[in-house]
């Protein structure tokens, strides 16, 4: 009698093997966020100051990526624009 493959095993064999490969990398993978809500305000990250150009509620937080002293963490404070951005 001929072994037969069951083509159905053959292909969730195969995918198993891949999830296991790939496993390692995606474990190690950085996940990049922009933009986290959390609640009703936003925590974003970027270039440049937030004021006149990220629109956000009041409360929410900008991680400035190329900030200095005083100028790398702002709140939203005031406004329902893209104003309001103050460094702390």
């Amino acid at each position: 009698m001929k072994d037969v493959i069951h083509k159905p095993t053959l292909l969730l064999a195969a995918c198993l093997a891949v999830a296991w490969l790939a496993a390692p990398l995606v474990a190690q993978a950085p996940v990049l966020f922009s933009r986290v809500r959390v609640g009703t305000v936003d925590i974003r990250t970027g270039a440049g100051t937030p004021e006149g150009s990220i629109t956000a509620p009041v409360g929410s937080l900008f991680l400035r990526t190329d900030g200095g002293a005083g100028t790398s963490f702002y709140v939203k404070e005031t406004g329902a624009g893209n104003t309001g951005w103050v460094a702390k």
